[in-house]
């Protein structure tokens, strides 16, 4: 409920601004740059987002060499593969490869512009983060988004905690490796 003040009843201050904020980001989802907001105490709000192409590419392709390591024929592959209950003499992969390869670089860079706008909501609520500030929120994204939601896919779809503990490794230190790239160079 949103009585005449523009605030909800239950929120304290703070919360209201930071409520204030996300709807107004929500609205304002294509502006770049800086984007004012005044909070309850009249004091503006300032979230800046910075938007670098640059850096989300780097990123997404420093996640795709890891994940070509973590799963590499030399590493964690073999025994992925014995988890998936899979013959070493069966092929992995479908016909086009490069489909494969291609769509995957597009999800890990959909990844990093989205690591990206939180660690910028987080640098926003707390100051500038350095790269082991941007390794942890990676890392807390991995756990907490990634590893979480993946794990009723993997029991549901019938495979072992080992499978998920293999896949998921990877996504947590991918994204981590992102967070600490984007927040070294935004």
């Amino acid at each position: 409920m949103w009585p005449e003040s523009g605030k909800p009843d239950k929120l304290s201050g703070q919360q209201a601004d930071l409520a204030q904020l996300v709807a107004h980001r929500t609205c304002n989802a294509g502006v770049t740059g800086s984007s004012p907001v005044v909070g309850s105490d009249g004091e503006e709000l300032e979230i800046a987002m910075e938007f670098n192409f640059l850096a989300w590419g780097l990123a997404a392709l420093a996640g795709i060499v890891i994940g070509a390591v973590w799963f590499g024929p030399k590493t964690f592959f073999p025994i992925w593969w014995k988890f998936m209950g899979r013959s070493p003499e069966e092929q992995p992969g479908t016909a086009n490869m490069g489909v494969v390869f291609g769509l995957t670089f597009v999800g890990a860079f959909v990844q990093a512009a989205v690591l990206q706008v939180v660690i910028d909501l987080a640098q926003s609520a707390n100051g500038d983060l350095d790269w082991f500030g941007g390794l942890a929120t990676g890392a807390l994204m991995g756990v907490g988004f990634a590893a979480a939601t993946v794990l009723g896919h993997k029991l549901f779809g019938g495979f072992s905690l080992k499978v998920w503990v293999l896949e998921v490794g990877q996504d947590i230190v991918s994204l981590a490796a992102m967070g600490a790239i984007l927040a070294a160079l935004v």
